[in-house]
């Protein structure tokens, strides 16, 4: 049976809503309303451009612009290189079919960067302050059963405007110079002509550029599923990894029906190879006898894919870690970063035993502040995996060297020592639906801000759908500028 929720229910307040199933005397089967959860039939894709100007900063570049398709950075621009390059394989080989992509991009960011700069000088004069600031645009859209589009302005950080397309006019926020500028904006109305026409080709360019990726976007690879265990009385581990993409669940079953309780879901971690993983623990009470464990299975679901992964709790496959001959193997260890503003992970897979350690050190000296530890977890090869996360948000560029991450192995002679090197940090950066940047007046802050300004997008659904249509033809060298790639100011 099924039952349709009819009234919109905003995101936030999706918590609140549960569908209850009750039969008979049995004990009611709940089940939240996540969207993590839900299974569909549709696929879901993005397409952002996200530029930043700032004002007072020396040595930085004046504007950062950036396309993420999926979450993932596809191009990126600078002021310093004045040039629009591509980041993935896909979009080179795009820019080398219509050379006249990247001289978009390339022109149109120029025009988005005087835009935005000339808009800082006005609010500073406003504010009457000389101190360091930023402007940044957000914009495009979000393809799932239907087209959501945005176009979002913010200041030092907080919310400053935002368009509407159906009234066709600029929506202020609480800043006291927004209403001023909102009567400016919504005047010039040969630019919101070509915002709409450009959220309205958004849809058309996501899916050229899905075209070119299709074979990294649109890839799915299913996990090896093992269960694991630490010691006889700790819960049994059902472990998924390698799956991509993220969208994935893992729950454990007794008698076909999910349950909730003694269930503990870990988070979806990043893999050095850009897959993931995920693990979900049962807790096996005394009370469940050991005829009673065949009632109990582990199922992964990958969105897309038809068919579940159901892995039997069965003792005899359950992977442990003890009675083993004492070995010692060692990791090898990444640096990660699932965000450009998100902390940085030290990773460290593939040692056993489990009695190690990995720390963060400045200037050789352990840190203890802005350090987040993760639990040592199994690999499905009996070896053993463990992350430190860093928050560097209050940490300048310059001073990236000083900064090392440490893994001990108990009983071997030689650490591994990795430097903190943006060059060596892998990404898989999302396309988170919130984030906030906050910026203050201080030098050292706002530079952190500026690195990881490219994955900073903010998307709320709440626009009007969209018509799609399929664009076969490539984009024109001649068309005019109004239907060129989305960087219009």
């Amino acid at each position: 049976m099924s039952v349709d929720q009819v009234p919109p229910v905003i995101p936030e307040d999706w918590g609140s809503y549960e569908c209850v199933f009750k039969f008979g005397d049995e004990d009611d089967n709940v089940s939240k309303l996540d969207k993590a959860v839900i299974r569909t039939n549709w696929e879901e894709h993005s397409l952002k451009f996200f530029f930043a100007g700032f004002s007072g900063v020396t040595n930085f570049p004046e504007l950062i612009g950036a396309v993420m398709v999926d979450g993932v950075e596809v191009v990126h621009y600078d002021s310093n290189i004045k040039r629009a390059e591509p980041k993935q394989d896909w979009m080179k080989r795009l820019m080398e079919d219509d050379p006249g992509h990247r001289d978009w991009y390339t022109d149109e960011c120029r025009v988005n960067q005087h835009f935005l700069n000339s808009t800082i000088d006005s609010l500073m004069k406003f504010n009457q302050t000389g101190d360091i600031h930023t402007f940044q645009r957000i914009y495009g859209c979000e393809w799932e059963d239907q087209v959501y589009t945005s176009d979002e302005y913010r200041y030092d950080g907080e919310g400053f405007m935002e368009f509407n397309p159906i009234t066709q006019t600029w929506i202020p926020s609480t800043h006291p110079q927004a209403s001023y500028t909102k009567l400016q904006w919504d005047r010039d109305k040969e630019r919101i002509k070509n915002i709409i026409l450009h959220l309205t080709n958004c849809s058309d360019w996501l899916k050229k550029y899905l075209d070119y990726a299709n074979n990294t976007l649109k890839r799915t690879e299913l996990p090896s599923v093992s269960l694991l265990q630490k010691t006889p009385s700790s819960p049994v581990s059902c472990h998924a990894t390698g799956f991509y993409p993220d969208s994935a669940t893992l729950i454990w079953r007794k008698d076909g029906v999910e349950l909730h309780e003694d269930v503990n879901h870990g988070e979806i971690l990043l893999n050095h190879d850009g897959s993931f993983q995920m693990s979900v623990d049962l807790d096996l009470h005394s009370s469940v006898t050991p005829e009673d464990w065949r009632k109990y299975d582990c199922v992964f679901q990958l969105s897309g894919v038809k068919n579940d992964i159901v892995i039997k709790l069965d003792k005899a496959v359950i992977r442990t870690n003890w009675g083993k001959p004492e070995i010692r193997k060692l990791p090898s260890v990444s640096l990660l970063q699932k965000t450009p503003s998100s902390p940085v992970s030290c990773h460290a897979t593939g040692f056993y035993p489990d009695s190690a350690t990995l720390i963060w050190r400045k200037d050789g000296v352990e840190l203890h502040e802005d350090v987040d530890h993760g639990e040592i977890l199994p690999n499905h090869d009996e070896s053993f995996q463990m992350s430190v996360d860093l928050n560097l948000s209050s940490v300048p560029p310059e001073d990236w060297r000083r900064y090392d991450c440490v893994f001990q192995l108990y009983g071997g002679k030689n650490d591994i020592v990795t430097k903190l090197d943006k060059a060596e940090i892998r990404t898989n950066w999302e396309d988170p639906i919130y984030i906030t940047i906050k910026i203050t007046a201080r030098v050292v802050v706002l530079a952190v801000v500026l690195i990881g300004a490219i994955g900073f997008i903010v998307y709320e659904k709440k626009k009007a759908p969209e018509n799609s249509s399929e664009l076969s033809e490539k984009l024109n060298p001649e068309t005019s500028r109004a239907n060129t790639p989305p960087c219009t100011q």
